[in-house]
This record gives structure tokens, C-alpha cells and sequence, in this order.
């Protein structure tokens, strides 16, 4: 059997099939589309000297690529069904007959691009188009192009942060096609990089950030999107999870991800860095190992604190609202460390006043969010250590935070300290209705200074 031939025929079917959804075909049918594609690619077919029924006699004999894996009644007659021997067959051939123009319909002179779009969206489509993007060489340029757009335009209409876009089948599609290092343009691909930056996932993309750092595009990748989060302009928030893992892939690269002397000597060197980037990346670091070690045995976190306890501090003392991605990375970690107690004591007192103003007055809602929830994860002062004027009139204020569910309970920490807004006996009422939203050490400690309430509803 000739391959050109062979390989035309059985794309041009392969097209069919997966354009109408369809994995198995009758034999009637599997003989009509045979017959389409002779008569529709005369140029590649003309000298084919085999029928289409002895043709798919041969392909099922020499190697089963396209097999018969039964009988079904198709039009009121049991006839033998087809299907190719994988589904991976039967993908490839359609990208490969999409790039060969052995398709229905390629005298219509449509480009890939148009063929391709109507199934950003379709699951079954989601191997296909990668595929055909790799096949395409530099022809897959105007692919790329629209799939960061359509991606882009996904990211513009929703509100920060939509960790769901990160599997939305766009978003997947050009993830697979940069891990595959398609063939485009420096332009298109920083742009792709960088919208691909915007989709980040609590998971770490499943290490896809890993993978594309590791890669071809690795440092286009770390520029694109350390420069995206040093902006400080619309939508710069939404690179913290890539900045993050691009951190964690210097410190650790495909080592386990667990905090060391070693690795707490080249946080300490990164957060005295006088350049923006160190103390970002030892920020993000900072923040995903505290994370991690949020529950661990009371042995290893005395341990742990001892460690730790010079890295909280130099996180304390980067708090400025003059830098605002420094901001972000510093609170987000401050918020983590706290949780996880480590150390167990509170930082110094600038660090609550430096955590309240960010919360109060940061222009980013991301670094209001994440300072709030700082101030009121670290390990409580003493109730007076504050002198009354330390926090300003701001009753009003509280009263508004106290209904946000990530404001919430940073007010009820800073109501405990003031005594005001809110009683002794309606700040435990408070504290019992947050139960379930918030879980945190502070909570209980807060608790523990005010007696539990009689009604955790």
C-alpha cells in the first residue's frame, strides 16, 4: 500500500469522524467517505488501483489502524462498524489531515485558524489542536494568535481571581501548545507567555509552570511574567501564582520542596537584596513553605520556629506601600507564616501599624486582602500593647470590613485591641458566627481571651 495514499484516505475519514463527534462508523458510511475522498483529492488519489472495500480489507489486515469492533443496526441493517484502534490515531490523522488540506471542503481555502476555532471549546478537540499546532510549523502563528486573544478576552470579562480559567479549555489548549513549543514569532510568543502567566492555579498548574521554565521557552517565560508582576499595572496581581512557582523551581528545581538551613540561608541572602526581584521570590517562597508546614508535629514546629524566626522578621521590615508587588508577596507571606505559628510569637509592633495601613490604604485590593488577613493571623500582642490613639477613629470602618469574608476577621482582631467598635460579649458572639469560615490559631487565641460563646451558630 502506498503511504501517501493511505495516509490521505484514512485522514480524510479520520476528519469526518471527529468533526461529527463520532468514534465508530458504519460500513456503508466508512465506504461512501472513502469514495468522497477520492473524488475530492484527485491530485494525491488519481492512481489509487484498490477499492475502497478491499482498501479497508488491507488497512485492518497489515495493522489494525482501522479495525471492525462489531456489528450495529445502521438504518435497519446490522452492518459491520469501524473505528480506528486508538483514539490517539484518530486524533493525529485529523490534525494531520487539517495541515495536509485532507479534509471535506478544502477547495473552500479556508485557513487553519478558521478551522480550528469553532472547537477552542469542544473537550474532545482538546488533543487535536496542539497537534495540528506542531504540524503546522510556522503556520501555526495565527492559531497562537487568536487562542492568546481568546484566553485574554476570558481573562477581561471576569473579576480577579478566577482560579476556574485555569481549566478552561483555551487556557489548556495553549498551555499544551507552549509546553509543545510550537514555532512562532518572539512577539506572539511573549504575548502568549504573558497571558499564560495570568492563569495560575492554587495547584501550580499540575507543574505546567515547571515544565515551560524547564523548556525551550523557559527564560522568555521567567522575564514575561517577573516584568508582568513588577508593573504595578492593570491586572499585575494575577502572575502571583507563576511568579510563585517560578520561585520555587530556582530554589528547588525537581528536588522536594521542604524548608532547610540551606534553603533558609538563600531566602535570608534574597530577602537583603537590594534589588526588586530577590526579596519577591524569597517572599513567594516564604509564603508556600509556611503553607505547607500550617500543621505539623509540636516537636518539629519548635524546631522549625527557631528557623523561621529571622526570615518573619525581614519580611516585617519590607512592609511599604511605595512598592506594591513587594507588598504583595511580603503580607501573602506574613499571612501564611502566621497561620502556621512560625515562629509562635508576635512580630514587632511597626508590623501590625505597616499591615494596617496597607490594609486601609493599599490602591490594590489584592494587597488590602492579603494585609488584612496578615494582621490578623499574627500571634496576638498584649491587649494594651498599643497605645488608644495607635489605630485612629475608625469604628465606621470596621463596621464595614466586618461583613467582607476576608476583612472580617482582621476587624474583629483590630476591635480586640481597640475594645471598640463592638463589646467584649458582641465580639464573641462575632467570633462564633466566623466559625466556619475562619479556623485560624488567632481565633482560638482571641477566644481564649474572651471566653467561647454561647451560641457558635
Amino acid at each position: 500500500m502506498d503511504l501517501d495514499e493511505t495516509l490521505a484516505q484514512l485522514s480524510y475519514v479520520a476528519c469526518v469522524m471527529m468533526n461529527e463527534g463520532l468514534q465508530q462508523v458504519g460500513h456503508r458510511r466508512l465506504l461512501k467517505l472513502l469514495q468522497a475522498a477520492r473524488d475530492e483529492m484527485q491530485a494525491e488519489l488519481q492512481f489509487t488501483k484498490i477499492s475502497p472495500a478491499k482498501f479497508i480489507e488491507r488497512v485492518e489486515y497489515r495493522s489494525s489502524l482501522l479495525m471492525q469492533t462489531g456489528h450495529e443496526r445502521i438504518d435497519g441493517e446490522l452492518q459491520p462498524v469501524y473505528e480506528f484502534r486508538h483514539l490517539t490515531f484518530q486524533e493525529y490523522l485529523t490534525a494531520r489531515g487539517l495541515i495536509e488540506e485532507q479534509y471535506p471542503g478544502r477547495d473552500q481555502g479556508q485557513p487553519l485558524v478558521k478551522l480550528l476555532v469553532p472547537h477552542f471549546e469542544d473537550e474532545r478537540w482538546r488533543e487535536v489542536i496542539p497537534l495540528a499546532a506542531v504540524l503546522a510549523g510556522r503556520k501555526a502563528e495565527s492559531l497562537i494568535q487568536q487562542l492568546k486573544t481568546v484566553c485574554e478576552k476570558r481573562t477581561l470579562e471576569r473579576a480577579y481571581p478566577a482560579r476556574e480559567d485555569v481549566s478552561a479549555p483555551p487556557v489548556v489548549l495553549l498551555r499544551q501548545c507552549l509546553l509543545d513549543e510550537v514555532q512562532v514569532t518572539p512577539l506572539t510568543l511573549r504575548a502568549a507567555l504573558r497571558q499564560m502567566g495570568r492563569h495560575g492555579s492554587e495547584e501550580s498548574l499540575n507543574g505546567s509552570v515547571s515544565k515551560l521554565r524547564r523548556g525551550r521557552f523557559g527564560e522568555v517565560f521567567q522575564e514575561v511574567v517577573e516584568a508582568a508582576s513588577l508593573e504595578a499595572t492593570v491586572g499585575w496581581e494575577e502572575y502571583q501564582d507563576a511568579l510563585r512557582d517560578i520561585a520555587l523551581e530556582a530554589v528547588f528545581a525537581d528536588q522536594p520542596q521542604k524548608f532547610s538551613p540551606e534553603v533558609a540561608a538563600t531566602l535570608d541572602g534574597w530577602l537583603g537584596s537590594a534589588d526588586r526581584l530577590p526579596p519577591i521570590r524569597a517572599a513567594q517562597v516564604c509564603g508556600w513553605l509556611a503553607y505547607l508546614n500550617r500543621v505539623v508535629a509540636a516537636d518539629e514546629r519548635a524546631a522549625l520556629a527557631l528557623q523561621w524566626q529571622p526570615l518573619r522578621d525581614a519580611l516585617g521590615s519590607l512592609l511599604s506601600a511605595d512598592d506594591p508587588p513587594l507588598a504583595l508577596s511580603v503580607t501573602l507571606a506574613l499571612a501564611w507564616t502566621g497561620v502556621a505559628r512560625l515562629p509562635a510569637t508576635p512580630p514587632a509592633p511597626e508590623v501590625f501599624r505597616a499591615l494596617l495601613r496597607l490594609w486601609r490604604d493599599a490602591e490594590s485590593s489584592e494587597v488590602q486582602r492579603f494585609a488584612a488577613m496578615a494582621f490578623c493571623e499574627q500571634p496576638l500582642m498584649s491587649r494594651d500593647a498599643f497605645p488608644p490613639d495607635t489605630w485612629g477613629d475608625c469604628d465606621a470602618w470596621l463596621e464595614e470590613c466586618a461583613s467582607d469574608d476576608y476583612q472580617g476577621p482582621a476587624a474583629l482582631v483590630l476591635a480586640w485591641y481597640r475594645r471598640r467598635p463592638w463589646s467584649d460579649a458582641k465580639l464573641v458572639t462575632k467570633l462564633g458566627k466566623k466559625k466556619s469560615a475562619w479556623r485560624g490559631p488567632t481565633r482560638d487565641d482571641l477566644l481564649a481571651t474572651l471566653g467561647e460563646p454561647a451560641d457558635p451558630a
